[in-house]
């Protein structure tokens, strides 16, 4: 249902308070206005106080304030309008900023009876992730404002390039460019394809790199711009295969949205007491159920390649990867976090549509990972461990031909990461040295972190899958390579120093 649908069902049951939630406030209240120019419309904001938006408005503004509309104060407002006249449509704009007053959220509560004897309205228009304070909730009626579907996009695009005497883009232009302008108010979208015109058409790159900077202004939103393929990546051949599914599948990926260091953002690790982590849990699982949203946990040690890979498939995917900060979502004033952390979700809901979300957690910890999360990541959860010799050997191929090393003797990569060879490889470039000798500088997880690396092993065994096969992962503790020698690179070891292998 359409907003103007939603708001003429609440106009003919003599509504008295209206909660209308858009990312476009200007376009909604011309858009009901027009709907209604025979009625007496005004509007109110802090700014300017009361104004008039029909003829019939500028009358009902006159009997109620007289010379001098200027009524800045929320409660004052508020309070006034209880002398408006009869079938008066009062739009309120920053609504979610009006009523976190206590007196301000009072003096609205007082219009709900006065208003509904006489088909008066109070139209409250907030952002899409508002919440009405508890003291509201029950007295009003939210109505949403949908952003922009696909038929709707493509007559802004369309009219774009007429209005820039252009033809009309083909086909496969046309629905690359309502992709990236997929989430954005109708507003906006004009704003940016007139933007991104040129004389040969539409600039499609631009037009992505615009939806970037648009997605990147809602909080804990970082969009990732490289573009990594699986065959960038070495190992990790079985979760490549099953993600490459995911995206082939018959419900395309929109958006991947990652997740690093998900245990953290849900159990509160760093010490979060305000109850945001819990929300953001609550918010997170809602969502991924309420919209069927696919996902995957990648679980593994420091550098193993969890982000890499989940970075990579939205290149396969041909779609935007999102960052999700949920740190950065939190906020000062009371209920801040929810409405930003809501704000995040409304915003990926809008890309992705139905289904075409895909998330991915990367966690080193899997201590405070629930049951329900567990269950919402369909896809899988994976064991991202060490590499193996044959996968070691991809890493080594691909960063050596990155970066123009020519084959010469490899350090003892023992126990590496595919983080810990591209390491090597890039300080051998940088600074033209050997790899051998570049490797003198790294210290690996392992020999930082063998009890660690022992420790997620042991979990992983026989209750998660492997990403090297896709399958069970299976840890023989018998046989564990993880060795830590503490000698120098070269000469003999000093006194009081010792070699230790963990068994």
């Amino acid at each position: 249902m359409t907003i103007t649908n939603s708001f003429k069902t609440a106009r003919r049951t003599s509504t008295p308070l209206v909660v209308a939630r858009t990312s476009d406030a200007a376009s909604v209240m011309s858009t009901l206005t027009a709907e209604y120019t025979d009625a007496p419309i005004m509007q109110w904001d802090a700014a300017q106080g009361f104004s008039a938006r029909t003829d019939a408005g500028v009358v009902a503004l006159n009997d109620l304030c007289g010379a001098d509309p200027g009524v800045l104060n929320p409660a004052d407002a508020m309070h006034q309008l209880r002398n408006v006249a009869p079938s008066t449509i009062i739009f309120v704009l920053n609504g979610h900023r009006v009523w976190q007053d206590i007196s301000t959220a009072q003096a609205i509560w007082n219009l709900r009876d006065v208003f509904k004897s006489n088909g008066r309205m109070l139209v409250l228009l907030v952002t899409p992730e508002a919440k009405a304070p508890r003291e509201l909730d029950s007295d009003v009626i939210v109505i949403d404002d949908p952003l922009p579907d696909d038929d709707q996009l493509a007559e802004i695009i369309n009219a774009q390039h007429e209005n820039a005497d252009l033809e009309k883009p083909e086909d496969d232009t046309l629905h690359r460019a309502i992709d990236a302008l997929k989430g954005i108010s109708a507003f906006v979208a004009e704003q940016i394809t007139a933007m991104c015109l040129t004389k040969n058409g539409l600039d499609l790159n631009e037009l992505w790199e615009r939806k970037r900077q648009s997605v990147e202004q809602t909080p804990g939103a970082t969009v990732f711009r490289q573009r990594i393929m699986f065959s960038d990546i070495g190992g990790h051949d079985g979760l490549k295969r099953d993600l490459l599914r995911e995206v082939k599948s018959k419900r395309p990926v929109k958006v991947v949205v990652i997740f690093d260091e998900f245990e953290k953002s849900m159990a509160g690790a760093t010490g979060d007491t305000s109850g945001v982590s819990q929300d953001a849990s609550k918010v997170v699982l809602t969502y991924m159920q309420d919209n069927d949203v696919r996902g995957t946990i990648l679980f593994g040690h420091p550098g193993a390649g969890k982000t890499l890979v989940a970075k990579a498939m939205g290149a396969e995917a041909d779609c935007i990867v999102i960052m999700a900060d949920m740190g950065a979502m939190k906020g000062s004033l009371v209920g801040e976090s929810e409405a930003k952390i809501r704000q995040f979700f409304t915003m990926v809901q809008s890309i992705a549509g139905d289904g075409g979300a895909f998330f991915v957690a990367t966690c080193n910890s899997t201590a405070a990972l629930t049951t329900e999360m567990r269950r919402r990541f369909k896809t899988g959860f994976y064991f991202v461990d060490l590499p193996d010799r044959q996968e070691k050997d991809a890493v080594w191929k691909i960063h050596m031909d990155k970066r123009g090393i020519k084959a010469q003797q490899k350090p003892d990569d023992t126990n590496w990461t595919g983080a810990e060879i591209e390491s090597c490889c890039e300080k051998a470039d940088n600074y033209s040295i050997a790899l051998v000798d570049a490797a003198t500088s790294i210290v690996s997880v392992a020999q930082a972190q063998p009890e660690l690396i022992r420790e997620r092993r042991g979990e992983a065994h026989g209750r998660l899958l492997s990403s090297s096969t896709g399958k069970t992962y299976e840890y023989d503790s018998g046989v564990d390579e993880v060795t830590v020698i503490a000698v120098p690179v070269s000469g003999p070891a000093p006194k009081g120093s010792r070699k230790v292998t963990v068994n």
